[in-house]
């Protein structure tokens, strides 16, 4: 009761100004409700502290039983079959992850396909996308969802792939055959048909996306019902001024538990001085050190997942894991530019690409 009244007698008319001046009520709003849900949580009377184990009939069967029917706790499939096994069943609720990978190797890609998973699984995404226009953004997710389908057969040096719009046609919107124009027109159209879920973008050119704090993330979460939720990359994130950026990794982890969502952090990995460059590069999957800005999100996350790609074929690395599996990998093929990235066998990825030249 104290806190609430200090609260409406301290806060809620600057809040109210505030919103005022930017025109802005929806501000008003969602500051209000969070004010009020903190004031909610930091208050909280349960009697005695902690839980008694041998009382766990009383507490513990209940999220058991909510468990089962979903209600509590659920868990979002990888679009890599394998992947979903080693972090233990898929991306769970309430839990931070991490990818990483070195400047330009595609991590942004591979968020956006199991983004996409999420979504045609009935998952409401909410995907921060700090460095790409949405234009292109979307260009990459019509790709990929259009992959999917099967849309297009492509020829790629002697070898067939049934997959997706080409990026470069979307992203140039210029397309060589007026019928294939008009069946990716058609196909943007039915968008709705093919993902269950939702899938909600702020993108770096989005004029209304100015604030970038985990406070407006929380909002953001909360007026989308976001299940599943990305942040790429992390480290262009706004912090409170007392905050250092190195906290970040702790306030998403806490914000998952809190709106019991997935949110899974992208961030960068120190260039390696010793790889070879041009035709000589090989897969190369960067350590824990390498972790380049936000350090903290390799203790705050419960899996940390590494991640390169090189000649058409990319690897997922499991580097920190809460369920085991570190050191273990996803292999497979990489052909962005037709949205088609699939899990393969070595022996699969081997053949497909022998003597091929990129």
């Amino acid at each position: 009761q104290v806190a609430t009244a200090a609260f409406i007698n301290a806060d809620l008319g600057e809040f109210w100004e505030n919103s005022v001046k930017k025109d802005d009520p929806t501000d008003f709003i969602n500051q209000t409700i969070h004010a009020l849900e903190t004031i909610k949580a930091e208050n909280l009377v349960n009697g005695a502290n902690g839980h008694r184990l041998e009382k766990a009939s009383e507490w513990y069967l209940q999220e058991f039983y909510d468990r089962k029917e979903g209600k509590s706790v659920k868990f979002w499939n990888s679009h890599f079959k394998s992947l979903t096994e080693l972090i233990g069943g898929g991306y769970q609720s309430g839990n931070l992850y991490t990818i990483f990978g070195r400047s330009g190797r595609g991590k942004s890609t591979v968020m956006l396909v199991e983004a996409l998973e999420a979504a045609m699984n009935g998952a409401n995404v909410l995907y921060y996308c700090l460095e790409m226009p949405k234009y292109e953004f979307t260009s990459r997710a019509v790709s990929f969802l259009s992959a999917r389908k099967e849309v297009k057969k492509s020829r790629i040096n002697g070898s067939d792939y049934l997959a997706g719009f080409n990026i470069s046609d979307i992203t140039k919107a210029s397309f060589e055959d007026l019928n294939e124009e008009q069946d990716f027109v058609d196909f943007v159209t039915n968008l709705n048909d093919f993902i269950e879920g939702s899938f909600t973008l702020r993108a770096v050119d989005d004029d209304d996306f100015v604030n970038r704090s985990v406070a407006q993330l929380e909002r953001d979460i909360v007026e989308t019902g976001a299940d599943f939720v990305v942040v790429d990359p992390m480290y262009y994130m706004h912090y409170e001024k007392n905050t250092s950026k190195t906290a970040g990794g702790d306030a998403l982890r806490r914000l998952a538990g809190r709106t019991k969502s997935v949110i899974i952090a992208v961030t960068q990995a120190e260039e390696d001085s010793n790889e070879k460059g041009g035709d000589e590069r090989e897969l190369n999957i960067p350590k824990r050190s390498n972790v380049k800005k936000t350090m903290a999100l390799l203790e705050d996350a419960s899996v940390v997942l590494a991640f390169d790609s090189c000649d058409g074929r990319f690897a997922l690395e499991i580097v920190k894991g809460r369920s085991g599996h570190e050191g273990e990998s996803v292999e497979g093929i990489f052909l962005p530019v037709i949205g088609y990235v699939e899990e393969s066998l070595l022996e699969e990825v081997g053949s497909v690409f022998d003597g091929i030249e990129f």
